[in-house]
């Protein structure tokens, strides 16, 4: 049976009071919420909300490419989330290694246009500790 749940879209930073139409975990709709002060409308995002969950080609775990770019088969294969972060740390601390921290460019996407608003903070945090002053918005 749906269930109806008040919430906010998290697709931007205006984060707009909204109506979750909930059935067994699934998204099903979100509507507006008139009563919040953010509630009044919701962007095509997020009534498009259920579709982007529920995409079926959406990526739920790391992948990793093992044929080179450009082959008409990626290869992709699923990898642990701590092989991943190994992998990432591993393959940024070489770069810094032969041509500095400098040589790294961190790039975010605009909170306005995407759920980044709650990573801002976090990826500050990490290109700073890595030591780059790089970063692409």
């Amino acid at each position: 049976m749906a269930t109806e749940v008040a919430t906010f879209c998290p697709l931007c930073v205006s984060r707009c009071g909204a109506t979750a139409t909930v059935d067994e975990g699934r998204l099903l709709a979100l509507r507006p919420l008139p009563g919040h002060p953010t509630g009044q409308a919701l962007c095509v995002k997020g009534k498009a909300a259920p579709e982007i969950v529920a995409h079926p080609e959406r990526l739920l775990h790391p992948l990793r490419r093992t044929a080179p770019k450009g082959a008409a088969d990626p290869g992709w294969e699923r990898l642990s989330w701590d092989e991943a972060l190994d992998t990432v740390a591993a393959r940024l601390a070489a770069i810094a290694a032969e041509s500095g921290p400098e040589a790294v460019v961190f790039g975010t996407a605009s909170p306005s246009t995407s759920a980044m608003s709650d990573s801002a903070d976090w990826l500050t945090r990490l290109r700073r500790a890595f030591g780059s002053p790089n970063l692409v918005s």
